[in-house]
């Protein structure tokens, strides 16, 4: 067990030794005004929503620590039209779901899926 804790710190150090990625600061002050603006109740606009990224068929999952969605992207602006798996989720619609704020982005969301993935081994950008 001692082996596992030394390569997860070795991992962790060489993680944390790395620079930022350049646009970091500008994503975390706009989830920061974003998370602001939802625990006031407003979330976001109608003109966000539109414009935003549409997942369907998606899922909750948990990767790198946290929560993920799982789902099929349709209007993104790097990944286009395909599955992905989002950065971590920070907010959730409580009255729908009808949107999430992850840390890259809005997205609107359409269909969940029927059923859970199970335990998915995913390998992929994350956005």
């Amino acid at each position: 067990m001692f082996d596992d804790d030394a390569s997860a710190a070795r991992a962790l150090v060489i993680a944390l030794s790395r620079r930022p990625p350049a646009n970091i600061a500008a994503r975390l002050r706009n989830l920061a005004d974003d998370l602001v603006r939802i625990r006031e109740g407003t979330g976001p606009i109608v003109a966000e929503l539109a414009a935003a990224p549409r997942l369907e068929d998606w899922s909750i999952a948990i990767a790198g620590g946290g929560p993920v969605l799982i789902g099929t992207v349709a209007r993104h602006p790097i990944l286009g039209e395909r599955t992905i798996v989002t950065s971590g989720v920070w907010a959730l619609d409580p009255h729908g779901p009808v949107w999430a704020r992850t840390l890259s982005r809005w997205y609107a969301l359409g269909a969940p899926a029927k059923a859970a993935p199970q335990s998915p081994k995913i390998r992929a950008n994350l956005h």
